[in-house]
């Protein structure tokens, strides 16, 4: 019903989580996944040491080896994982102007919840990977070996 006649950032509580509506689709988020993370502060060491799967602020970072592309796993050993502040700029790709944070979001279609539940991977004081997003590509031309790649995996949420 909500997806027939609700609109765009309407929420419906359901046994065991909640019901969004964004864009047209409806996606159902568990109630441990809608935990409000940002505003939090100081910064969490992120303690990415090899490919793996780690538990993050709201979510789990895969890291994978690879030949091509990705980060350098040394850039991943000092990262943390802090609260976004307001003002930040990511690069999604190569030879393309960074971008405030929040026009990132729009842009990719990440709805509001998903923005400020989540918090960033910063190491050195360089952005490295957004959650939803992906790596910044700035990190992904930063000298080193090995190399991985970074994916964001939403706890237990369900998008039809």
């Amino acid at each position: 019903r909500l997806l027939q006649t609700g609109r765009s950032g309407d929420v419906v509580d359901v046994q065991g989580g909640r019901a969004r509506l964004y864009r047209g689709r409806l996606s159902f988020v568990a109630a441990e996944a809608t935990q409000h993370l940002g505003g939090e502060s100081g910064a969490r060491p992120a303690a990415i040491t090899k490919a793996g799967r780690y538990a993050a602020p709201g979510g789990f970072l895969v890291v994978r080896k690879v030949m091509r592309g990705g980060v350098p796993l040394s850039m991943l050993g000092g990262a943390q994982w802090v609260a976004r502040t307001g003002g930040e700029q990511f690069q999604r790709a190569p030879n393309t102007p960074p971008r405030s944070l929040k026009k990132a979001y729009q842009a990719a279609g990440v709805p509001q919840w998903q923005r400020q539940n989540l918090l960033l991977m910063a190491g050195g004081g360089q952005l490295i990977f957004v959650p939803h997003l992906g790596p910044d590509a700035r990190a992904l031309l930063a000298e080193g070996e090995p190399r991985m790649s970074l994916t964001w995996q939403a706890p237990r949420q369900t998008v039809t």
